[in-house]
C-alpha cells in the first residue's frame, strides 16, 4: 500500500529508560501495523537524541531506520528520519511545535 496524497498515518511511539544499557529503548507503532524497536542515546548537553530501529512495515517486510531529534528550545523539536523498506531508502524532516 502506496500512502496517496490524502492518506494519514498515526505513530506512536514509547520511550524507556534502560539503566542497564545507559540508552533509551524505544518501541513504534502505527495504524497501517507497522511495528519496531530500537534504541537511542542522548547528546552530553541533553538536547539531541540519535535513534536507531529495526521493524516490520504493513505488509510484514523488515525495514530499518535511523534519525534525531534535536531540541532547539523548550517548545521546538527538529527532527530527521531516514528508513529503508520494500520502498526503498526515504528520508523525511520536520520541524515539531509544542501543543499547550
Amino acid at each position: 500500500h502506496a500512502m496517496g496524497p490524502d492518506e494519514k498515518m498515526s505513530y506512536t511511539e514509547h520511550w524507556l529508560w534502560d539503566a542497564k544499557a545507559g540508552k533509551f529503548r524505544t518501541w513504534y507503532f502505527t495504524d497501517w501495523g507497522e511495528v519496531g524497536n530500537g534504541w537511542a542515546t542522548v547528546s552530553e548537553d541533553g538536547k539531541t537524541f540519535t535513534v536507531k530501529a529495526t521493524g516490520r512495515n504493513h505488509e510484514g517486510k523488515p525495514s530499518k531506520g535511523e534519525g534525531t531529534l534535536t531540541f532547539t528550545d523548550a517548545n521546538t523539536m527538529a527532527w530527521s528520519w531516514a528508513e529503508t523498506g520494500p520502498m526503498g531508502r526515504m528520508e523525511f524532516k520536520g520541524t515539531s511545535k509544542k501543543v499547550n
